[in-house]
């Protein structure tokens, strides 16, 4: 697993946004049609910086990128550095380039707007930096979402990314450090 570790961390460079580019700094998307500065804080959150929606938080509704706080994620022969690196390069693809995205209704348990962006959606789940979040109930599934879910089926089988350890039957979708800045009665606490 050291090997694609490595191999994910030669990556990353060529994820990176160009550094000649003046505005390589500042993460633009393209939201409800309309140019945007934003800041990703790993490959499936962001918070926008200007625009209608200055100050709103985000987090894309299909997909789920592993925690980049530190190597808390492990499964079949991948480490939690494996898995750490996976998380990091999920973060550069996400910043990589000026995405279309648009506004879903409804908000998650943090308060963050559900957005969605098509085409890095398919690019996280192709490369296995990111996994399916949300699934539609049962006969509420759109040929879209069909699609989708056999993106990600084929990526498993081809152990791309953050399946290439192996696939775990379970996977949390949501694991925070206890070193994290949250708080509970004066005390630091774990959360999800």
């Amino acid at each position: 697993m050291k090997t694609i570790s490595l191999l994910l961390l030669l990556l990353l460079p060529q994820l990176a946004p160009k550094t000649d580019d003046r505005k390589s700094t500042h993460q633009h998307i393209i939201l409800n049609g309309q140019q945007t500065r934003v800041n990703w804080s790993d490959g499936d959150s962001f918070a926008v910086l200007r625009g209608p929606l200055k100050g709103a938080k985000a987090r894309l509704g299909t997909y789920n990128s592993l925690e980049s706080y530190g190597p808390v994620h492990s499964w079949g022969k991948s480490t939690g550095w494996d898995l750490y690196s996976n998380s990091k390069a999920a973060t550069l693809l996400a910043k990589s380039r000026m995405w279309e995205c648009h506004t879903k209704e409804g908000k998650d348990h943090y308060n963050r707007i559900f957005v969605e962006c098509p085409e890095l959606s398919k690019e996280m789940l192709r490369t296995g930096l990111g996994h399916l979040f949300m699934i539609p109930a049962k006969g509420k599934a759109t040929p879209g979402d069909k699609d989708i879910l056999e993106l990600q089926l084929q990526t498993q089988k081809n152990k791309l990314g953050m399946w290439a350890g192996g696939t775990p039957d379970k996977l949390i979708t949501s694991l925070h450090s206890a070193t994290e800045q949250r708080f509970q009665d004066g005390k630091r606490k774990p959360y999800n």
